[in-house]
């Protein structure tokens, strides 16, 4: 594995990981109601697939 393979990784686990902070202790109405949450998810999502390229 190349060390930018190994830095894109690196950034995929942390996005999901916020993504996951994000979300706990939270429930899908949330997520309609809290565009700053909606946004900050969406965001994490976008690292994560973004990086997977």
């Amino acid at each position: 594995m190349s060390p930018d393979d190994r830095w894109r990784i690196g950034h995929m686990i942390e996005a999901a990981q916020e993504a996951l902070a994000f979300v706990q202790g939270q429930q899908r109405a949330d997520l309609d109601q809290n565009r700053m949450l909606c946004l900050a998810l969406t965001r994490a999502v976008e690292i994560v697939v973004s990086e997977s390229d």
